[in-house]
């Protein structure tokens, strides 16, 4: 079934290599109990899984790891978006981007080049006062907060907003599909600002951060 593909996408059960110990997370993807990209690699090499590109990938440390390894495989082409499932030789009832309408889907399209993308991108540029955010590739997306002059903390918080539009973005194109959900541009981007404030609230240690701050993108 389409559905099961999607949902085995992420054939490395992150959740069960978490455990909650002594009031802390605990990786058991490593003896020391702590969460290392070299673990991560290793796991996903054990699973048949590609290597990252040439480039480094810059893991974002403010939101959670399904979340990177989302964008990791992103990056490489290996998320279950229709032009993939079709390679693999799922039966699809279209091939069409569930957002748009308008273009076949790939990860590519879906993130960066759908109409409707756009559109929550063009929110997210005003909330956190970029002049505009045009996206060619996923890579564009990872790579963004690298041509910025920033300082680190509102560095890293713009990647997790980035990493997380991404998110939310796959999270509505998924249930648009299998809910048949009327999707929304400003549900999406109210989306986007809650969760992103959550994550980034609850591992950003340099500092208390308000909704009142977050909403205006004052850090």
């Amino acid at each position: 079934m389409l559905q099961d593909a999607v949902l085995s996408e992420f054939n490395v059960n992150i959740e069960a290599l978490m455990a909650f110990d002594g009031g802390k997370w605990v990786w058991r993807g490593d003896p020391s109990g702590d969460f290392s990209i070299k673990s991560i690699r290793a796991i996903f090499c054990e699973a048949g899984q590609s290597l990252p590109p040439p480039w480094a990938f810059a893991w974002c440390k403010l939101i959670p790891l399904k979340v990177n390894l989302f964008m990791w495989r992103a990056v490489q082409n290996r998320v279950a978006t229709y032009d993939q499932l079709v390679k693999r030789g799922v039966q699809t009832t279209s091939v069409l981007c569930p957002l748009c309408g308008s273009m076949d889907e790939s990860i590519c399209h879906l993130l960066s080049g759908c109409s409707f993308s756009s559109a929550v991108w063009s929110l997210v540029a005003s909330w956190v006062k970029i002049f505009n955010m045009f996206f060619f590739s996923v890579v564009d997306i990872v790579k963004a907060v690298d041509f910025l002059p920033l300082e680190n903390t509102t560095r890293m918080a713009l990647c997790a907003i980035l990493f997380t539009t991404c998110w939310v973005i796959w999270l509505e194109r998924n249930e648009a599909i299998f809910n048949k959900r009327q999707h929304s541009v400003n549900r999406v981007f109210n989306d986007i600002k809650s969760v992103s404030f959550h994550w980034v609230g609850n591992r950003l240690k340099s500092r208390k951060l308000s909704w009142e701050d977050w909403s205006a993108f004052k850090m």
